[in-house]
This record gives structure tokens, sequence and C-alpha cells, in this order.
């Protein structure tokens, strides 16, 4: 391979006239990888999975009182889920993977996804109760 005259720029000096500029460049370069791997880490909210929960643990209760723990369980998983939404920005936009296995989101305690799959088990529960009861609105 024969080099280039030395009155002839390469693309690296042309783009990067200093090596300050080089060695950032190649920082943020790094630091894309280091994002890509970390979008694996906190999932989307629509993406994580109800934990199955058992329908005996709502069957004693009336189609009103089905109805008020509906409602109660419904906002929890849509703050659950809000907060998994964070999490899961912060983990695509955030400033990447610190480790191979944590994230910012996960460092920072806003990765909720345990307590999102538990609340979207026990509204599913609810609802399969509701629609056994035959209760309005179900």
């Amino acid at each position: 391979m024969t080099m280039p005259p030395k009155h002839m720029p390469t693309i690296l000096t042309t783009w990067f006239p200093n090596r300050t500029q080089l060695a950032l460049a190649l920082l943020m370069g790094g630091s894309a990888f280091g994002l890509a791997g970390c979008m694996a880490d906190v999932p989307a909210p629509e993406d994580v999975a109800p934990t199955p929960v058992s329908d005996s643990a709502y069957a004693s209760e009336s189609c009103a009182q089905l109805a008020h723990t509906a409602l109660t369980t419904g906002d929890a998983l849509a703050k659950e889920t809000a907060k998994q939404r964070q999490a899961y920005n912060l983990s695509i936009w955030g400033p990447g993977s610190l480790s191979d296995s944590y994230s910012m989101a996960e460092l920072s305690g806003n990765d909720v996804r345990e307590a999102l799959a538990r609340t979207k088990g026990e509204m599913d529960a609810i609802n399969r109760v509701l629609a056994s009861k035959h209760c309005p609105g179900s």
C-alpha cells in the first residue's frame, strides 16, 4: 500500500485538523455503541409481560368492589407505565451504559418492570373476574 504524498490531505486530517477533535470524535462514536448496547437493558412498557395472578384473589369481591379495584389498579398501572416509559427513554437517550449489566435507568431506580408486570397481571385477573361475574361494563 502506498502512502499519499504529504501535500495531499487524508480524510482524517481534513475532517479533524487537530488530535483533540479526532479524540472527541472517537469517544462520541464509542458512546453511540454504548447506547446501542443499553437499549436492550430496559424494555419498553408494552414489552413487559404480565406476571400471572390468580383470579381467586378477586373472586370474593362484588361487582362494585371489583370496579373500584379496577380503577385503583388502573391508576397504578398508568403511573408504572409512565415510569417505565421514562426509564426506557433514558436508556435510549441517556449517557449510555455504565457497564455491561447496568443501565442508567436501573441504577437510578426508574426501571419498574417488575412492579409493572405485577400490576398488569392484577389488571388481567380483575378483568377476567369482572367478565366471569357478568358485571356491567365488562
